[in-house]
């Protein structure tokens, strides 16, 4: 949430009147207000944006409906919209099935880390991955820009159900989150 101003000028230079209104608009979020009058004798009107739950670009700006209905629009502000904190870990294998007698194929874990709206978080979150069976080729791997984390998963020699857990230490503790593969035995 922040406070916008918008500051409306008549033709002549000087500022709108009191009670000119000024509407406000945005594509992703919302302003407490769509429209607020001009207080005070310098064609100010405040608002206060509230952010959508998308990450990416929000674009704002303000326009006054003049006698006639002309609209004047104002310059458009960009506002980058991040991810908050991490909340939760989407966990998928695939594929979900290894056999022991082909040690070269392997599933790929794909851990994606999201926040409260279920925005993928950004670059740079740490997430460590754990299994009960087989072998990982790497205990721990950071998010990308789309909030994935990848590793693989090799069946190695014994067979069974393998649970793999996927952690992110998180501002109010750790997230965790555990899928499985089944390695069945060769012949």
């Amino acid at each position: 949430t922040t406070w916008v101003g918008a500051t409306a000028f008549l033709a002549n230079g000087r500022p709108a009147p009191e009670g000119t209104e000024i509407h406000y608009e945005v594509n992703n979020g919302r302003f407490v207000s769509d429209v607020v009058p001009v207080g005070g004798v310098y064609g100010q009107s405040d608002n206060q944006y509230i952010a959508g739950q998308r990450t990416g670009i929000a674009t704002l700006r303000a326009f006054v409906i003049n006698q006639g209905d002309s609209i004047v629009y104002s310059n458009e502000v960009e506002i980058r919209l991040q991810a908050g904190d991490p909340t939760q870990i989407d966990l998928v294998a695939t594929p979900r099935e290894l056999s022991t007698n082909n040690p070269g194929l392997y599933s790929t874990i794909v851990a994606t880390v999201r926040d409260t709206a279920g925005n993928a978080v950004g670059e740079g979150i740490l997430v460590t991955f754990e299994t009960t069976l087989g072998a990982l080729d790497k205990a721990s791997d950071a998010t990308s820009d789309s909030g994935k984390s990848i590793v693989e998963l090799s069946p190695g020699v014994s067979s069974g159900v393998a649970q793999i857990t996927a952690t992110v230490n998180a501002p109010f503790g750790p997230i965790t989150k555990t899928t499985t593969v089944d390695i069945a035995s060769s012949g």
